[in-house]
């Protein structure tokens, strides 16, 4: 993914988010992070909300836009990120903001705390 025009991390889907600061580009890991986070949080809280049964067409579908995005990955992956850019407050600033964005004062998922889909969750049963 290339970065946006305008020189700035930002989304613009479910949860809009524009990084506050100036920049040449936006790199391409974090932007790719972003977009995930967006995508995942969407299709997380659609599902919670559901009172369907595994088999619900709507929930196959999300459940596989749920693996397509490796949204059981993306706080390990938010790890990664934030490690390979340790002390630049802008590039570490923009995930954390988001993330803060999106999950309010709650506390934040941590590696290894993913929601994973159960095995009959995943056949549908």
């Amino acid at each position: 993914m290339l970065a946006h025009a305008s020189g700035k991390c930002k989304v613009e889907d479910s949860y809009p988010y524009e990084a506050p600061y100036d920049m040449e580009g936006c790199p391409e890991d974090i932007q790719s992070w972003m977009d995930r986070l967006n995508g995942c949080s969407y299709f997380e809280s659609e599902m919670e909300g559901m009172k369907t049964s595994f088999d619900d067409p709507r929930l196959i579908e999300l459940k596989n836009q749920w693996d397509e995005l490796q949204c059981v990955s993306l706080w390990c992956d938010y790890d990664d990120i934030f490690m390979k850019y340790e002390g630049d407050i802008v590039y570490t600033g923009i995930i954390s903001g988001y993330a803060q964005m999106i999950y309010g004062d709650s506390e934040l998922p941590v590696c290894g705390m993913e929601q994973e889909l159960s095995p009959e969750e995943r056949e549908g049963g």
